[in-house]
């Protein structure tokens, strides 16, 4: 709990960062613009897969660690991210054919200097996470984010260069976080001394990397056919709807998985003690992460033209189509996490290409009918993948269908409570912006006292596993915060002998 808080409280300011963000950005780079933007984030997405999995997780579930583990991973991904760099440098103009986007070969090329410092970083970020400094890494986070990315982004958007902040920003980010990630992990960076444990990183990983690689395949494969039968601008159209949709994913979703990982993979040989904390898992998804998706569905007009402005109104039903699917997306992060941490990788490899493939022809399919037909597709793809990775972390660890079907009847039970008189509220705005917002600031408030009532002065059982940790560290906070006035106060003025 610790862990999560600190991650998600860190996950938090840098997602109300990115939203800020999102919204100067977004009056000053158009839709072609950010859809030239694109594939630089798909090559770092790919970058992360490749990183994360082939020398972060490994290094992150092996019991015993040495240093040449270590050093065979430092020395392994600096020569992997040279030799990616080199290739997507070259291959630019390949992929500006490919796609059809006139301008884009240069975006590319620039954009594959952040290869280098994002695939080798991913050793110090796994040291860290393995001994669980979460307050470092957020720290980490959270300051390379604005200092390297959001604030030089929005000045150059400002002054008028278009899809270079975007690509500059990115850049800056990614050589800043790797520095101060070597600088707090101080890993032993020397040349090994047994190339054999290379093979135990690079055994493991590989398998690992080939599902993070599917996965991201997954993610971008819609980008990739939206651009192509779409163009440009629908693409940055729909690029724009997705990053609203991986706000509370990366906040709350990644956060999680961030924090279980090391957590299952501790379990992974005490299968009882597991179930227990993925029934946990599954039920804080369902109670907190349903009724959100739903309040976001209802507010996803205002946001969309809070955010992104009245140029924007396009994007406002497929918004509210895959904020729809935000409990999907963070549910397959849980059950993804389970698999790989008790080293289940060949289901879920098969997972991740069925994803891929339900993606591909969902986006196919629903391109017909154009960005709204785009989400629907994902969105039922999603719905596919999270009933199939429940289905595999249930027989893993001996989990019960009737427990699961009872966690998620109450998650819904939850979000009609809070997320219905919500809808009523936010029904009565007008056509104006101005009566939206107010509508919506009114069902937002409705939101957020009905879940403090259903989760702190609810019944137990309406709240489950998440009004029970709510509970306890609400009560912990509270005994805190007396401490602290009880320490300030005139009573420990007087025993230290001060006025």
């Amino acid at each position: 709990m610790a862990g999560f808080a600190w991650t998600s409280f860190g996950r938090l300011l840098l997602q109300a960062s990115n939203l800020v963000a999102l919204t100067v950005t977004s009056r000053y780079i158009s839709p072609a613009e950010f859809g030239l933007f694109a594939p630089p984030v798909i090559m770092a997405s790919l970058a992360y897969a490749v990183a994360d999995g082939t020398f972060g997780t490994a290094l992150l579930q092996r019991k015993t660690l040495e240093d040449d583990h270590v050093r065979s991973a430092f020395w392994a991904s600096l020569l992997a991210a040279l030799a990616v760099t080199a290739v997507f440098i070259v291959g630019a103009p390949v992929i500006e054919r490919g796609f059809g986007f006139t301008g884009l070969a240069p975006v590319v090329a620039v954009s594959a200097l952040m290869l280098l410092p994002r695939v080798v970083a991913a050793v110090p970020q796994a040291l860290l996470q393995r001994q669980m400094r979460f307050r470092e890494l957020t720290t980490v986070t959270l300051v390379t984010s604005i200092a390297g990315r959001i604030a030089p982004t929005v000045a150059l958007a400002i002054a008028g260069y278009g899809v270079w902040a975007l690509v500059t920003g990115l850049v800056v980010q990614m050589y800043f976080e790797a520095a101060l990630l070597f600088w707090r992990a101080k890993p032993t960076l020397a040349w090994p001394a047994d190339w054999s444990r290379a093979r135990d990183v690079v055994g493991f990983g590989g398998r690992v990397m080939a599902i993070q690689s599917l996965n991201q395949v997954a993610s971008n494969v819609d980008n990739v056919i939206v651009g192509r039968l779409l163009g440009a601008t629908a693409l940055g159209f729909y690029s724009r709807v997705f990053a609203l949709m991986m706000l509370p994913v990366t906040l709350l979703g990644s956060s999680a998985q961030q924090v279980l990982f090391p957590q299952f993979a501790r379990l992974q040989d005490d299968r009882t003690t597991l179930r227990a904390q993925f029934y946990a898992a599954v039920d804080l998804v369902a109670a907190l992460v349903l009724p959100l998706s739903a309040m976001l569905v209802i507010a996803s007009d205002s946001l969309v033209l809070l955010v992104l402005g009245p140029s924007w109104t396009p994007a406002i039903t497929p918004t509210r189509v895959l904020f729809g699917a935000v409990m999907l997306r963070i549910g397959c992060k849980v059950t993804d996490t389970l698999s790989i941490a008790t080293g289940a990788l060949m289901p879920t490899l098969w997972r991740q290409a069925g994803y891929a493939s339900f993606v591909a022809l969902g986006t196919l399919v629903g391109s017909r009918w154009g960005l709204t037909g785009v989400t629907t597709g994902v969105a039922i793809a999603l719905l596919l993948v999270y009933l199939w990775g429940l289905r595999s972390a249930a027989h893993l660890v001996g989990a019960e269908a009737r427990t699961l079907a009872i966690l998620h009847l109450r998650g819904v039970a939850v979000a009609a409570l809070a997320a219905g008189p919500a809808a009523l509220l936010s029904s009565l705005g007008g056509d104006d912006l101005g009566s939206r917002l107010a509508a919506d600031a009114a069902a937002g408030t409705c939101f957020c006292a009905a879940m403090a009532f259903v989760m702190f002065l609810g019944p137990r059982a309406l709240g489950g596993t998440s009004a029970n940790l709510l509970r306890t560290q609400a009560a912990r906070l509270l005994r805190r915060a007396r401490a602290s006035w009880a320490g300030f106060g005139p009573v420990a003025q007087r025993e230290e002998g001060l006025p």
